[in-house]
């Protein structure tokens, strides 16, 4: 009995350690998918609020710690999204599309273009 009690306790123990895990990489590809699109957003609104004939260069990265993702753009939206989970920021109106990799972004006669 006491060897039966002592599996139980170890079974919800163990349970309670992997689902604790789990949230906590829950938590943080959330975290993550919010850094990347707030810095996408970043890098629009300062092209949005310079000078004309901006330009600049930055990086989007090809995988969020090793696991894929999309990057796209609606309506005044940027999306960065997993398999679980999305976020998205509002941007203003941008020409062109972004990539992963290297992206250019530069204003000309009050538009701003990526790419």
């Amino acid at each position: 009995m006491m060897v039966s009690f002592m599996l139980v306790a170890f079974i919800v123990i163990m349970t309670l350690i992997f689902w604790q895990q789990e949230q906590t990489h829950r938590k943080e590809e959330q975290l993550i998918l919010e850094d990347t699109a707030s810095m996408i957003q970043v890098e629009i609104l300062t092209a949005e609020k310079v000078s004309e004939g901006y330009a600049r260069t930055f990086i989007i990265p090809a995988s969020l710690q090793g696991a894929p993702y999309t990057v796209g753009q609606d309506n005044h939206t940027v999306i960065v999204s997993t398999q679980q989970y999305s976020v998205s920021k509002r941007i203003p109106e941008v020409h062109g599309e972004l990539r992963f990799g290297l992206n250019s972004i530069r204003t000309g006669n009050g538009t701003i273009y990526v790419n």
